[in-house]
């Protein structure tokens, strides 16, 4: 017999005493984005709306193609860009506060 000590017997879910439900939130790991249309990976981020101007064509969305239908590979090519959007903002507010 299985030992079901702390799963819910209604959901199946890990249940604690001192723990309430809903405080255990999931949280996804920057990944990159394949495009349901074409199968090609690309990197994706939303860019604050007192940011957009720092950043290439002031839209909302920072998006740089990573130019491979390949998981494995589309996870390599990945950081370098998230390397770039991370110093994009960090230069943008450095010079807000110096305005």
């Amino acid at each position: 017999m299985a030992d079901l000590r702390g799963v819910c017997g209604l959901h199946g879910r890990f249940t604690h005493p001192y723990v309430q439900e809903d405080a255990f939130k999931v949280i996804r790991m920057a990944a990159p984005f394949k495009d349901p249309c074409t199968g090609i990976f690309c990197f994706r981020r939303v860019v604050h709306a007192t940011l957009r101007p720092f950043f290439d064509g002031a839209s909302a969305k920072y998006k740089r193609t990573l130019d491979t239908r390949d998981a494995d590979e589309a996870r390599q090519r990945y950081h370098p860009h998230a390397i770039v959007y991370d110093q994009k903002p960090a230069a943008a507010r450095r010079s807000l506060a110096s305005q």
